[in-house]
């Protein structure tokens, strides 16, 4: 048998690295049959195999029933005061590492968020009616061990397995945000099973979040769980679900056109998820909706789509989609969406220097603050060495004497740019600059002549008109 050989090689495999198994527990008899008394659980030592019931095990908080293949929790709640503490260490001895019963205890977590909303100390006494709210959760989780889920996820299944897939809900609302995960298998013969695999279900926070925003939030969540599940469980297909219209409208838009807080969501979404698996779900079709509302003893254990997931996945998934219900265009009056201002740069509009000049009592001051501006714009870094601030003080004394002669000496510049003769002597006739015999060096206007035949240096040959 495939249980006994494991068995026999799991503990073969601790021995040599100086570990010895014990307290064995199992559903097959015939498997505890072939391991010592000694090495069972105590449970099972006192116990006839051949024909008293197995009891019940309990592993990190979960109770197993070895007889009915099946997961459960008894929680024997100690006395505790009625503070924030006491409720918090009452809430948190319910470990639910996989969130089986997560729509029961988000009750819980919701009355302690309204007693930090209030500001109420950790160790002080709480008000009459959270007390009497305390009260009715204490009285209903006594009756959680009445709950219980399959533990395998093929019980009802044949070895021959043709098709898996994982099915992913998320949901939020005022109260919460939460997903849940389903496997689903198909049998050869045509059999399907549904099982819970993993739930999580989360208060809303503190500050006002809009619905959306909570919608997104979840979908994250979901997509982070699912890529865990995803590295423990070999799956290849995987679905999506959403009741938020909103969420399929920003999967399918730019990212750079939302805000800051959904185009980070959106992004994270787009990494780990394609938005073909994304498909949307009528609210009464989504199992989340308990996660993030939470849920009575009563209602809680009368759910049976919590454990076996909605009726549609028994069907082809296909079948369930209405691509009237996926609208894919997103309004332009979304609060989400950035608002785009378009400037337009005319001609005529005058530029930045003219308030800066007439604001700036001389030339050096002038220079120095269009050189910072140039210095930001470009991007140059603070630690520059003391040459490239020099280079930088010249480039903008450069700017601020373009900017003047294209202010004062328009059709100069535009004849000069030309380049035909007849066009710069019937500008020049009419122009102050005539006498300097001007033309134009790299965009900028300087003095011509004979000098620009001497052993000069340019610079000194060709100096810059400057008004």
């Amino acid at each position: 048998m495939k249980a006994v050989r494991m068995i026999k090689d799991l503990s073969n495999l601790c021995l040599d690295g100086g570990f010895r198994l014990t307290k064995w527990l199992s559903n097959d008899k015939e498997v505890l049959n072939t391991v010592p008394e000694a090495e069972r659980a105590p449970e099972l030592k006192s116990l006839d195999l051949n024909n008293d019931d197995l009891p019940t095990g309990r592993t990190l908080g979960v109770q197993w029933s070895p007889q009915l293949d099946t997961l459960s929790f008894n929680i024997a709640a100690a006395e505790r005061n009625y503070t924030r503490r006491g409720i918090l260490s009452i809430t948190c001895s319910v470990f639910d590492p996989l969130g089986l019963v997560a729509p029961f205890i988000l009750p819980a977590k919701m009355l302690l968020q309204d007693l930090c909303r209030q500001g109420l100390g950790w160790d002080e006494l709480i008000d009459d009616f959270s007390m009497q709210r305390w009260r009715i959760w204490l009285e209903e989780l006594k009756r959680l061990k009445e709950w219980s889920m399959p533990r395998c996820y093929k019980s009802n299944l044949s070895s021959n397995i043709i098709s898996r897939q994982l099915h992913v809900f998320s949901d939020a609302s005022e109260k919460g945000y939460g997903m849940c995960a389903y496997l689903k298998q198909e049998a050869q013969e045509g059999t399907i099973q549904v099982s819970l695999v993993l739930a999580r279900s989360r208060v809303a926070p503190l500050k006002y979040v809009s619905i959306p925003r909570m919608e997104l939030t979840a979908a994250v969540m979901a997509a982070r769980l699912t890529d865990s599940i995803l590295r423990e469980l070999n799956i290849k297909e995987v679905c999506y679900w959403t009741d938020s219209q909103t969420v399929l409208k920003y999967l399918q838009s730019d990212t750079r056109r939302f805000k800051m807080f959904v185009a980070n969501r959106v992004s994270t979404l787009l990494d780990l998820t394609k938005v073909s698996q994304w498909r949307y779900v009528r609210t009464a079709d989504n199992p989340a909706d308990e996660a993030s509302r939470g849920q009575c003893i009563d209602d809680f254990l009368r759910n049976k789509r919590w454990i076996n997931g909605p009726d549609f996945l028994d069907q082809h998934v296909e079948q369930h989609i209405n691509p009237q219900e996926c609208l894919v265009e997103i309004d332009e009056n979304d609060p989400e969406v950035k608002k785009v201002s378009n400037v337009v740069v005319t001609k005529n509009q005058c530029c930045f220097l003219d308030g800066l000049i007439s604001r700036c009592s001389s030339f050096m001051k002038l220079r120095n603050v269009v050189g910072l501006v140039l210095k930001f714009v470009g991007g140059a870094r603070k630690n520059q060495s003391k040459s490239n601030d020099v280079d930088q003080l010249e480039a903008a004394e450069r700017f601020i004497i373009v900017h003047e002669q294209q202010k004062h000496f328009a059709a100069e510049l535009t004849a000069l740019k030309n380049g035909e003769k007849k066009l710069i002597t019937a500008v020049m006739k009419a122009s102050p600059l005539r006498k300097l015999d001007p033309m134009l060096v790299d965009g900028v206007i300087v003095v011509g002549g004979r000098l620009r035949r001497a052993a000069l240096p340019d610079r000194m040959k060709h100096q810059i008109i400057k008004i």
